[in-house]
């Protein structure tokens, strides 16, 4: 009698432990998911981010360009002054 007893005892404990290894296997496949799903997550801003960084080098470079224009049209207006001033002179002088 005691012998049966222990046994269905130790057989409960065997299903008790069987349905948490379950319940465990369970929670490691849905975070396996969800871990998937985070590195895609990462994967994609990366990508992002490395477009938005190519579009910011991009703008620089292009206003750097414009800064470069922006400080050749004084000199440009000067010297086209100059030429309009001695042409001036020129066609006054003749």
């Amino acid at each position: 009698m005691q012998a049966e007893q222990e046994k269905q005892t130790k057989d409960n404990q065997i299903k008790t432990l069987n349905g948490e290894l379950a319940k465990q296997d369970e929670n490691v496949a849905k975070l396996s998911k969800d871990k998937k799903a985070l590195e895609e997550t990462i994967k994609k801003t990366q990508a992002d981010l490395a477009a938005e960084e190519d579009k910011v080098n991009h703008l620089n470079k292009l206003k750097q360009k414009l800064e470069g224009s922006i400080d050749e049209v004084p000199r440009r207006s000067t010297l086209a002054l100059d030429y309009s001033c001695i042409f001036t002179l020129r066609y006054v002088s003749l």
